[in-house]
């Protein structure tokens, strides 16, 4: 049972923890990108030396053997020292947080995960190293006569990387069609969100490669067309394209990295920006409003209700009425909340219509009726009370998800008369006059005033749940 529900804790963070396992995914493609770069640097710098070795009988493999050898023992160094520190901060945490009174579980010594991630950093090092090595280790020997940073002016590519610049290139664009043809259909719970992130990771990494592969190639066009602005500023724009186009290599390379910063950073603000539009859709739907004070099965009055609304400490209240019926044979909930009265929905959106439409005759249909009944907007539908009167109306718009208030259909108040509702009201959505604690407190008191010890009436504060999203 323990372990059920810490299963059922956990799994309301799934989709933040497969947002962060793509974000991981993304940071390896980048150090690994970031490490290419960097060995590419550094073997520049020893171009001379190399040669030398040429010069003396060093084959080209033993040179990319060499490369490969110290490529190795900087990730087992480098994957040592982060797993070390990481651990040191994962203990560190518990006994900072002890000092202010908070209590936090130690995480342990997972010795064959750091094992992995120690396997993991060399594995990936060694990957990075190896094209900056083959092409270090291919140096003429004459050029221990010269300076190094001739090669750098080369422009042309051979016909292996072109080809596999294109294949990745194509590659590239054929996982994000794969993605673009599966994306779900409004109000699909069963899409493999995880799977798409990660075809999405995997695009952008053979993107960013084919971007090193052909980078040297795509400098020139791009600088022609981009450079004639900075020539016409005169001299000194003439000399910096000039210096950009005579050393293409250097050129893409730096390139590369100015794109990789700008895609992450452009990544994480989508990511977050989509996670927030999650949870913004999710609470106007669970908690559209601070306050839902429910009565008991006799309703609400009018005057009661009026005397709710007349409340200082109180803004946006509005009254609603929930009832039972069954749509086309099909049990169902009804309420005529409207909308717009609640500022939450502005996040509400429709799988198609428009909710304005709402009206006598037109109703809103949540994703669970509009998928059981196949039915959009335009189509029509009969309500049937538990009087058994009949309503025949239009479906408005139909929505991705849940409707607020957990109602299957939203309908007109006129719609529910003509099926014999009764007109006493179930609850009244309410926010705080103003923002923070003490205003939501004094509103919070000022209701029970007004309902009383026994008023018969039940209040949830709703605000609770949009502040624990917003914590998480």
């Amino acid at each position: 049972m323990r372990a059920e529900e810490a299963r059922a804790a956990a799994s309301q963070y799934e989709a933040l923890f497969e947002l962060i396992a793509a974000f991981l995914a993304a940071a390896v493609v980048a150090a690994a990108l970031v490490a290419t770069s960097t060995f590419r640097i550094v073997f520049a710098q020893r171009l001379r030396q190399l040669a030398l070795l040429r010069t003396i009988g060093a084959h080209r493999g033993q040179l990319v053997r060499a490369l490969a050898v110290e490529g190795a023992l900087v990730g087992l160094v480098a994957g040592t020292a982060g797993v070390l520190l990481t651990l040191g901060a994962g203990h560190a945490v518990p006994a900072i947080a002890n000092t202010t009174g908070q209590s936090l579980s130690i995480p342990g010594v997972p010795v064959p995960a750091a094992l992995a991630v120690v396997l993991g950093a060399v594995l990936v090092t060694v990957g990075a190293v190896l094209a900056p090595a083959l092409s270090a280790s291919g140096v003429s020997p004459l050029l221990a006569l010269r300076r190094a940073g001739t090669v750098a002016g080369e422009r042309g590519i051979g016909r292996a990387r072109l080809g596999t610049g294109l294949f990745l290139a194509a590659g590239a664009l054929g996982l994000i069609g794969v993605v673009f043809s599966n994306l779900p259909e409004p109000g699909d719970t069963n899409y493999a969100r995880a799977a798409g992130m990660t075809i999405a990771v995997l695009s952008g990494a053979m993107a960013f490669l084919a971007l090193v592969a052909l980078g040297p190639l795509l400098v020139r066009p791009v600088l022609a067309t981009v450079g004639w602005p900075l020539r016409q500023r005169g001299p000194t724009g003439t000399l910096a394209v000039g210096g950009v186009g005579g050393t293409p290599r250097r050129a893409a390379a730096v390139s590369t990295i100015v794109a990789l910063g700008v895609a992450l950073v452009s990544g994480t603000l989508v990511g977050i920006a989509s996670l927030q539009g999650h949870t913004d859709r999710h609470l106007a739907v669970n908690a559209p409003a601070d306050f839902d004070l429910r009565g008991d099965d006799r309703g609400l009055s009018a005057e009661f209700v009026q005397r709710i609304k007349a409340l200082p400490e109180l803004t946006h209240a509005t009254a609603y009425r929930k009832t039972e019926i069954s749509i086309d044979g099909t049990d169902a909930v009804a309420t005529d909340l409207e909308p717009a009265a609640l500022p939450s929905s502005r996040h509400l959106y429709p799988a198609d219509g428009t909710l304005s439409n709402l009206g006598p005759g037109r109703v809103i249909a949540n994703a669970r009726v509009a998928q059981e009944l196949d039915v959009t907007e335009g189509d029509s539908l009969t309500l049937t009370s538990e009087s058994k009167r009949t309503v025949r109306v239009t479906v408005a718009a139909t929505l991705p998800s849940d409707a607020p208030l957990t109602a299957d259909v939203i309908v007109a108040p006129a719609d529910l008369d003509r099926m014999g509702a009764s007109r006493l009201r179930n609850g009244v959505l309410a926010n705080a006059a103003q923002g923070g604690q003490a205003a939501r407190t004094a509103a919070e008191k000022a209701i029970l005033r007004t309902t009383g010890p026994n008023g018969g009436t039940d209040l949830s504060i709703l605000a609770e749940e949009r502040d624990n999203s917003s914590a998480t």
